[in-house]
């Protein structure tokens, strides 16, 4: 009996305890530390496009891999210091490309680094492949020579300008508008020794040889004088005007510019004389507003007493000049002669150079 009681108390302690346990027993604590945060956060690429808007250049040269399209895209149309620097980053890395050369030299244009724009189209040049990239280079090249051309006139370096004629000369010599335009450079400058050289290296190209041949008979002018010529000024503000006559024919009055390059006349007077201005070679002018446009003939002769010279290139522009002036008398008639103006006598000069 005392066993069976003994028994049966060790089973109600039993029961007890598991009911007690099953009492305390509750949902798991929360660990502290999250087994999820113990596992390190894979991180997201960077995005290429914010890496370029912060300016990490190196990265995104890193991220392109070499794709000249993704700098491309990245680089659009833009000039500013961030794009140049990558571009020249990124051919620095990969290696240069026509596209990447051409597309810096016009960023370089825009900083008025022309002389460094031209190196690169000398470089983009040999790696021309296709016609299609023959047709952008050459396109390019025009219109950076044009904007070159026109900064280098309105400072009137002419210089720089003949510099970097022979320059395009040299690299590309295919490209004989260049050597036309070299040519009558010098004979507006009146160095016409020097322009027979390119001239006459395309007096025969199909295109540009017959204004080459004519050119190169413009520079056969006698520039020998008999006697001393002293002719009369008048004033006009602090210039000097001089009276000439053109073609044996008709008496004009000429403001002396010994700042201008070549001689300019009056557009008018000359379609009155009969010289035709329609699809003539077109060349930059500088003027008091700004560098123009204008078309160059040759006229027959332009005389001042008995100093002539003929044939003269002229620049034929619309004058607006008070005083009766019917053009600008440049340097590329008085080269010709030792010449001196007196101020107080108010007297041109005109001896021959020999």
């Amino acid at each position: 009996m005392l066993r069976v009681f003994a028994a049966f108390v060790i089973f109600l302690t039993g029961l007890f305890a598991g009911w007690i346990i099953r009492g305390l027993k509750t949902e798991p604590v929360e660990s502290a530390t999250p087994v999820e945060s113990l596992i390190q956060e894979e991180v997201e690429p960077r995005n290429i496009r914010a890496l370029y808007a912060e300016g990490n250049l190196q990265e995104v040269i890193e991220m392109s891999q070499g794709d000249g399209a993704v700098i491309r895209d990245l680089i659009g149309n833009s000039t500013s210091a961030r794009a140049r620097t990558l571009l020249q980053i990124f051919m620095a890395t990969y290696g240069e490309s026509f596209y990447g050369l051409m597309r810096l030299a016009m960023m370089e244009t825009e900083y008025e680094n022309f002389d460094g724009a031209v190196t690169l189209m000398e470089k983009a040049y040999l790696l021309t492949i296709t016609p299609g990239e023959e047709r952008f280079f050459f396109m390019q090249l025009s219109e950076i020579s044009y904007t070159y051309e026109k900064s280098l006139l309105a400072v009137e370096n002419y210089d720089l300008l003949d510099e970097f004629y022979e320059r395009i000369t040299f690299a590309m010599p295919e490209q004989a508008h260049f050597f036309l335009k070299l040519g009558l450079l010098r004979i507006r400058l009146g160095n016409y020794d020097a322009a027979l050289a390119p001239l006459s290296q395309i007096e025969n190209h199909p295109q540009f040889g017959e204004k080459a041949r004519e050119l190169i008979a413009q520079t056969e002018v006698d520039e020998l004088l008999e006697s001393l010529e002293v002719l009369p000024l008048k004033s006009n503000g602090n210039q000097f005007v001089v009276e000439a006559v053109i073609d044996e024919s008709r008496l004009i009055n000429l403001l002396i510019d010994t700042g201008a390059a070549m001689t300019v006349l009056d557009e008018g007077l000359l379609q009155a004389l009969g010289y035709n201005l329609n699809g003539q070679r077109q060349e930059l002018f500088s003027t008091a507003n700004g560098v123009v446009e204008a078309p160059v003939i040759s006229i027959q002769q332009l005389a001042l007493g008995d100093a002539s010279v003929g044939p003269l290139s002229v620049g034929a522009l619309t004058l607006s000049m008070p005083g009766n002036i019917d053009g600008l008398l440049g340097m590329n008639f008085l080269r010709h002669y030792d010449f001196h103006i007196d101020q107080d006598s108010r007297e041109l000069y005109l001896n021959s150079e020999r």
